[in-house]
C-alpha cells in the first residue's frame, strides 16, 4: 500500500487508470490487457452439489436423512438452494452404482 501512498486524491480522482498506472510503474515495462465488462458468475451446479454429496459417503447421507428427513445444501455464492429428501438420495445414490438407501 506504500505505493499508493504517493498519490494524490486529485490524481485518483481525475487521472485516467492507464495515467495512473503509468505513474505508478513507471520504472517498469507495462502492458496493459483490453478490457473486460465484470459479470456475476457462480458456478455452482446439481452435478457439482451431488459429486460433493457422494463425497461424505453412504453413512453420512444416511445419517444426514435420518436426522433431518432431507439434505438441504445453500450455495454462499448465488444463494442456490439444493434439496435432497430420501427419493432424490436413494436415485442419487443408485445413478452411483452403491445400490438404494435402507
Amino acid at each position: 500500500m506504500a505505493l499508493a501512498g504517493t498519490t494524490r486524491p486529485q490524481e485518483l480522482l481525475h487521472l485516467a487508470p492507464e495515467q495512473l498506472l503509468g505513474r505508478l510503474f513507471a520504472d517498469q515495462d507495462l502492458h496493459l490487457l483490453a478490457a473486460q465488462a465484470l459479470r456475476f458468475g457462480c458456478s455452482c451446479s446439481g452435478e457439482r452439489v451431488e459429486a460433493t454429496l457422494l463425497g461424505l459417503g453412504r453413512a453420512e447421507i444416511e445419517s444426514l436423512l435420518a436426522e433431518r428427513g432431507s439434505i438441504d445444501v445453500d450455495c454462499e455464492f448465488c444463494n442456490q438452494h439444493y434439496r435432497y429428501d430420501r427419493v432424490a438420495a436413494r436415485r442419487l445414490l443408485e445413478n452411483m452404482g452403491t445400490g438404494p438407501l435402507h
